[in-house]
């Protein structure tokens, strides 16, 4: 890798329990929210405190590990959420990511996403079951682009 991603951390959170995330609404952050397939548009985060963040992207992403099956993460998506944390970077951005139940699809983006900035995705592993298929490809593509610059 050519450079490590530039970024303080990123979490996974619950879409129910994104109220009680305990990071400061002064730190610098922005929002990836991992859709259901079924879902028609993204997540209202109006009572959300991160409703001030820098961005927010939305994805719909099947919790998966067949890459083959409808839904599964594409590469074109994994390049979509580096390109965006990329945009925003810096050494203090934060990175909230939600799905539904914040254990596994959004397990896989944190740690990914923790990974390229060179930092230990342990704590995630630890906590939560990533979706390794979600986690491989954000890696994959995320050390390419990197590499790219």
């Amino acid at each position: 890798m050519k450079r490590p991603l530039r970024i303080k951390g990123a979490s996974n959170v619950p879409l129910y329990g994104t109220n009680e995330m305990s990071a400061s609404l002064a730190e610098n952050h922005v929002w990836i929210s991992i859709m259901n397939m079924t879902d028609r548009n993204p997540p209202e985060l109006w009572d959300n405190p991160y409703r001030r963040s820098l961005g927010q992207l939305a994805l719909k992403i099947k919790d998966t590990d067949d890459q083959q099956a409808y839904g599964a993460i594409s590469e074109e998506q994994a390049r979509q959420i580096v390109a965006f944390v990329k945009k925003h970077e810096s050494p203090d951005l934060i990175v909230v990511i939600n799905c539904t139940a914040g254990v596994s699809r959004s397990a896989g983006v944190a740690a990914a996403l923790t990974k390229l900035a060179c930092k230990s995705d342990q704590y995630i592993f630890n906590a939560f079951t990533p979706n390794m298929l979600v986690y491989r490809t954000i890696l994959n593509v995320g050390v390419e682009m990197l590499e790219d610059g």
